[in-house]
């Protein structure tokens, strides 16, 4: 599994999440909402100046890849490091099936706010990457329910661990053109697009 270049700064970014909803909507103000189950992660990032070494890996991890062929992770520097405390060794206190969207946990440092709304996480046995909907906080032996979204994509089993933490998005390239642009100048500023792949 290929990793985007460590050495490719990332200074701004766009993160999206797209839901599917179908509405219908009456002149009285009644509406209907029905949802369509899944979500997707897109990305939107760009770079400062690079210097001309470092344009050509990222050049060069994108021709590795074959435009939108490719599967690699991605980490976004805002998230890698949670709002809350985020330590310890969470683990799945008891196993949860796909659609929930709260799971028993423990492992967590004891009487903490472990996580905060909008922190990040994911699971060890597969790839979605969801985010806390509540302030997460730990009792005295560690123990704490972790609500978020979107719904488990899969299962999650009896003591699988949480990683909360450096959350790895695995993406592939949205695009199968890359535009090096340059000029005399030895710097190039790139703006890239990335979509969500959690199921390969």
């Amino acid at each position: 599994m290929s990793t985007f270049p460590t050495s490719v700064t990332l200074t701004a970014f766009k993160l999206t999440p797209t839901f599917v909803t179908y509405t219908d909507y009456a002149l009285s103000g009644f509406r209907q909402a029905r949802k369509q189950s899944g979500q997707l992660w897109s990305i939107e990032a760009t770079t400062p100046p690079l210097p001309e070494a470092i344009a050509r890996e990222l050049f060069a991890f994108f021709m590795a890849q074959e435009g939108r062929f490719g599967v690699f992770t991605l980490l976004l520097p805002r998230f890698k490091t949670p709002l809350g405390l985020g330590t310890g060794t969470p683990l799945a206190n008891g196993a949860a099936a796909a659609g929930s969207s709260s799971l028993a946990t423990d492992g967590w440092t004891v009487s903490a706010t472990v996580l905060r709304k909008g922190d990040l996480l994911k699971f060890a046995s597969h790839h979605k990457v969801y985010v806390a909907t509540e302030d997460i906080i730990s009792d005295a032996g560690g123990n704490a329910v972790v609500t978020f979204k979107p719904a488990l994509f899969a299962a999650v089993a009896n003591n699988e661990a949480l990683t909360v933490n450096n959350v790895p998005f695995r993406v592939a390239f949205a695009e199968d053109s890359f535009d090096f642009q340059g000029e005399l100048v030895p710097y190039s500023k790139f703006t890239l697009l990335f979509k969500e792949v959690w199921n390969s």
